[in-house]
């Protein structure tokens, strides 16, 4: 992402969270938003030195930063994530749901494995991220989920469990919008094309 670093940092005193922060988009996410002054909680599910790396990055830009490990396909992490980062910076004013994963094989050969995984981590982790999101945020707070331009994309082979499972995330968003909006919180979906990120290259 482009820096901001000669703009007025319009999101001076904001806190916002990010899953899947250690790498990828969820990475430059962090990174751009602590730029424009918010303090960031940089959520990552393995890679320690990676994560480290993200919160040096904001603090150099003059933010703060927190890493916080937590694998957000269960619900009882998700819990744990939102606790901790609302007991280190006392308030959330954005979360970005942006963890994911992917599965590139025939339809006839798709695992119940392989299911699990792909809608653990894409569609119930994303849920779970907004519910809590929904009950932590402050009023006129921002709820992004991540979906994909899969999603409604027609054409595409050996796609169906991954484009089945951000489906569902645009279902979510259309429902949280609803239901948050007496707190006046946003609810929007973001649906990136192929983005070439290391978990591309796995």
């Amino acid at each position: 992402m482009a820096s901001t670093k000669n703009q007025v940092y319009a999101l001076e005193g904001k806190v916002a969270l990010i899953t899947g922060a250690g790498r990828g988009i969820g990475r430059g996410i962090a990174v751009e938003l602590g730029q424009r002054g918010a303090s960031v909680v940089v959520n990552y599910s393995r890679a320690d030195k990676a994560a480290a790396e993200v919160v040096a990055e904001i603090e150099k830009a003059g933010s703060r930063a927190i890493a916080i490990k937590a694998d957000v396909s269960k619900a009882s992490e998700v819990a744990r994530l939102f606790k901790e980062a609302l007991e280190h910076f006392g308030r959330l004013d954005i979360v970005v749901s942006n963890s994911g994963t992917e599965v590139f094989k025939p339809e006839d050969q798709v695992t119940e494995e392989d299911y699990d995984r792909i809608f653990g981590l894409n569609t119930r982790a994303q849920f779970f991220v907004a519910q809590n999101a929904y009950k932590s945020l402050q009023n006129g707070g921002r709820i992004i989920l991540t979906s994909s331009v899969a999603a409604t994309m027609s054409g595409i082979g050996n796609h169906a469990l991954y484009a089945g499972s951000k489906a569902a995330v645009e279902g979510f968003t259309r429902s949280f919008a609803v239901d948050a909006g007496h707190k006046q919180i946003t609810v929007n979906a973001i649906a990136p094309g192929g983005v070439k990120t290391d978990m591309y290259d796995e």
